[in-house]
């Protein structure tokens, strides 16, 4: 048997069984056994008749059965065996089993059927107690086990974070740390502890010493008293009331003022090691708290209690001071929560600390906050502010502030144990994360605000996977939340003017209203703490107060990050759901880390793995709603989110081969991912840009339509600062140039296919700009353009607008005037145009559009000032029929 064990056993018997009121009932009742035994009540029960009352013995067993049993029953004593620690059914079993062991050897002496009946009770209760001290003592190991382990459910120390050691997270993922008092300083408050320890070795042997530490609340005073009176036990001649009691006094822990005096009474005898009541010390402070909580002793009371004197009072004082006196100790008591008492309580404690327990050798310390207690005692008609400074002798003020340094690091490796920094981040996201938390460690004056912070705040992180938002935004609404409900709720009912829609931002503010500005002025006046937060989820807001278009205004920077001033993602930080494209953003970021991964994994076949990776990823899009990953990959497929040049390429080439598999399908958004190709491809170094562009197009004339989109991407995108850029932009135009110069050369008809209308005006643009010799190119058009073409060749030149509900087309007079100086072939072309049949509704809206510029080109011979008639048409020529 391990010695734990042994000691769980007598704990078990001492907490049980070793109280008053279990030992005075064991000892009645085992006296009435051995009286009923000795008188031979049960012995002689029922072969001899005793005269006066031959039941007695027998009576007495049953009504004490029918007692114990109907007491078990309404108490529900049994339902605390489910429960493994020593309570009233161990009392109830202990006592039981002393009782039914001592007499098995009453009853022996008699020689009746009682012993047998003893003896089976004793060992059915010391069976059951066997059984309970167990249980309890596998719950203490296994409750040691679970401490020593720091399981997940555990608090984090403040220090342990700040230091970033042991800090763990619990079953749901968050990391919370402990709110209770410690007994150190991560703040370093050396000297305020120092003054304290100093201010409570300071003895009077006349009467007490009173120190007030001030402070609001959380600013650490019970840490600081904590460190304090570590050093006054080391003095052997200081004795802390604390250590005897367990705790510091605590007004909230008294309901009334009468208790309130019995219990600091009580507290003082505790500490000074007294743990004698006589009954006479028990009336003396029940008549003097009654008298000086100004309660009337009415009724049965006043037999017991004098109501007349003010002598226990001074009765009270005078035990008091001589057991002081007689310990020759200095003693120190401490009162907490002194501002935080009913009006009346905080009142009664000074001056009971003035009077009754103004005690020689002793020293009080108050905690409380001096602006609070104050209002106090401003409320309280029978004192004033100055009522405390005539009980209180010396004043110690906690800092004002504390270490924000410190605060900053602690939310740091908060967000590093969050794993912050292992996932994709977005460009930008560390620097606005840094602006909103510096922002919330400038408000922070106390250490209990970090905390509540950390628990009330940070543990959103826990929900990072499930709640894709931009997380300096989560932050910092959730901390306007907590700090600030009504600006909460202001935000949320302005959601039209703080967002913006699918257009880009910095045209909306050319929207704003005098009002609209000079609510968003308010808004910062009112608001300045939370200033540079508020600038960083809206940038309107920076616009109004300062002039600056920031970059989070343009483009898709908003809908990239799933921020909070995005139309789409706004109320998702409000109800802390996610919709369709906080989900689909998901997929994409996880992609693209997933691709920058593969990356790292040198030695691996790049393309293949990448090649895996886009598969899994276009199969998981809903092909319903195929648009939204689509377009959210064209955002994160900047040089910010892919660095590495030749992962850019393989992806590029991944996603490019992809296009010319599915192309022909009905519905394929081949153009958007022709883009994100263009996107990628674009800042590459020119090594891999050269080798994409050979490796896919060369000979390939058939895909001449997509080179021109990519160089049109190209051209009209803005990148980095880098030269690759501009380098690549010059590269794709010599090389889309080389291809139509291959293709004039080899008469290779760009008009076959479904990529002849972006082939053709290129072809006519490179002409016009002197890229292209109009003799070849006008030999070129003579050869390949015949009556099967004529529609698609036409077609290229046509513009087209809307005009209410109907579309109108017509030819530029002026660009065709320009092409028509160029190429002598227009007039035979357009006579093939004026003679071929047309088969569709598209090809008969081109043959007019011809006609009307011929009779256009017609009457200005005759009228300079003519005008092209416009043909009005309820549809769009479809390319596909011409």
């Amino acid at each position: 048997m391990s010695i734990k064990y042994i000691k769980c056993i007598a704990n078990y018997f001492k907490v049980a069984f070793f109280k008053i009121q279990p030992i005075t009932v064991s000892a009645i009742l085992i006296f009435l056994s051995s009286y009923v035994s000795g008188n031979g009540w049960v012995n002689k029960w029922p072969r001899k008749t005793i005269p006066d009352f031959p039941y007695f013995g027998i009576l007495s067993i049953v009504l004490t059965i029918i007692v114990l049993l109907f007491w078990i029953v309404s108490t529900h004593l049994f339902y605390l065996m489910k429960f493994s620690i020593v309570n009233e059914v161990d009392t109830f079993l202990t006592s039981l089993f002393i009782i039914s062991a001592t007499d098995i050897w009453i009853f022996s002496f008699s020689n009746n059927q009682a012993e047998s009946i003893m003896m089976a009770i004793t060992l059915l209760t010391g069976s059951i107690i066997c059984c309970r001290i167990k249980k309890i003592y596998d719950t203490s190991i296994s409750n040691e086990i679970f401490e020593s382990n720091k399981l997940s459910s555990s608090l984090v120390d403040l220090r342990d974070l700040y230091n970033k050691s042991n800090v763990t997270q619990n079953e749901h993922g968050e990391i919370l740390v402990d709110e209770r008092e410690v007994d150190y300083d991560l703040f370093d408050r050396r000297n305020i502890v120092k003054q304290l320890t100093e201010a409570m070795q300071h003895p009077t042997s006349k009467h007490s010493y009173v120190i007030g530490l001030t402070g609001i609340w959380g600013s650490g005073k019970s840490t600081i008293l904590n460190l304090a009176k570590k050093k006054i036990n080391k003095d052997a001649n200081s004795v802390d009331l604390s250590h005897t009691n367990k705790s510091d006094f605590d007004l909230w822990l008294f309901e009334s003022k009468e208790e309130m005096i019995k219990g600091m009474y009580n507290y003082f005898l505790t500490g000074l090691g007294i743990q004698y009541r006589s009954a006479l010390t028990n009336k003396l402070i029940t008549s003097a708290a009654k008298l000086l909580a100004g309660i009337s002793i009415n009724g049965i009371e006043a037999l017991f209690l004098d109501p007349n004197t003010y002598q226990d009072v001074f009765e009270l004082k005078e035990k008091l001071t001589n057991y002081v006196k007689s310990a020759n100790k200095h003693y120190v008591m401490c009162i907490e929560n002194l501002d935080r008492a009913d009006n009346e309580q905080v009142i009664l404690i000074l001056k009971l600390i003035n009077s009754v327990f103004d005690i020689p050798n002793v020293t009080y310390v108050l905690l409380y906050d001096n602006d609070r207690l104050n209002k106090v005692l401003e409320n309280t008609e029978s004192s004033n502010v100055s009522f405390a400074e005539k009980v209180i002798n010396q004043e110690i003020q906690m800092p004002i502030s504390i270490d924000l340094d410190i605060c900053n690091t602690c939310l740091n490796n908060l967000r590093d144990s969050y794993g912050m920094n292992n996932g994709f981040q977005v460009r930008g996201e560390a620097k606005d994360f840094q602006k909103v938390q510096e922002n919330i460690v400038s408000n922070i004056t106390t250490i209990r605000d970090l905390k509540r912070i950390i628990n009330s705040v940070y543990t959103i992180l826990a929900n990072r996977d499930t709640l894709r938002l931009y997380l300096p935004d989560v932050i910092a609404i959730q901390y306007i939340h907590f700090k600030n409900p009504e600006l909460y709720e202001n935000i949320k009912d302005h959601k039209k003017l703080l967002t913006w829609t699918q257009s880009l931002y910095f045209n909306n503010l050319n929207n704003l209203t005098t009002e609209d500005r000079k609510y968003i002025e308010d808004l910062i006046s009112n608001n300045r703490q939370y200033a540079d937060m508020l600038k960083v989820m809206f940038p309107v807001i920076t616009y109004v107060t300062q002039n600056i278009i920031e970059e989070s205004c343009y483009g898709n920077y908003s809908s990239k990050r799933a921020t909070i001033n995005s139309e789409m993602f706004f109320d998702c930080y409000f109800n802390l759901a996610e919709n369709d494209n906080t989900v689909e953003n998901s997929k994409v970021k996880k992609f693209i880390a997933e691709v920058n991964q593969i990356g790292e994994q040198k030695g691996n076949n790049i393309k293949d793995d990448i090649n895996k990776a886009w598969v899994a990823f276009i199969t998981s899009i809903n092909t319903d709603k195929n648009e939204l990953p689509i377009s959210g990959l064209s955002m994160f497929t900047d040089r910010d989110d892919i660095v590495s040049s030749q992962i850019r390429k393989v992806l590029s080439e991944v996603i490019f081969e992809y296009v010319i598999d599915n192309r022909q399908h009905n519905g394929f958004y081949w153009e958007d991912f022709i883009f994100i190709v263009s996107n990628l491809i674009k800042e590459v170094n020119k090594e891999d840009f050269n080798d994409f562009l050979v490796s896919e197009f060369s000979n390939r004339y058939d895909l001449l339509y997509i080179v021109n989109k990519i160089n049109r991407d190209i051209s009209e995108s803005i990148g980095s600062l880098s030269g690759d850029l501009i380098r690549n932009r010059n590269t794709i135009a010599q090389f889309q140039l080389q291809m139509y110069k291959d293709i004039i050369a080899k008469s290779v008809n760009i008009f076959d296919g479904n990529g002849f209308y972006q082939n053709a005006p290129q072809l006519y643009n490179l002409m016009l700009n002197n890229k292209l010799v109009p003799e070849k190119v006008n030999a070129y058009l003579s050869k390949t353009v015949t009556s099967k073409s004529i529609f698609r060749f036409f077609g290229c030149l046509i513009t087209n607008g809307e005009n209410f509900k109907t579309i109108y087309y017509e030819m530029s007079s002026e660009e065709m005037g320009k092409i028509e100086d160029k190429l002598k072939c227009i007039p035979d072309l357009i006579e093939i145009c004026k003679e071929t049949a047309p088969k569709n509704k598209s090809q008969r809206i081109v043959q007019k559009v011809v006609n009307e510029y011929v009779a256009y080109k017609t009457e200005l011979l005759k009228n300079k000032d003519a005008k092209i008639n416009r043909v009005e048409k309820d549809r769009q020529i479809d390319y596909c029929e011409l």
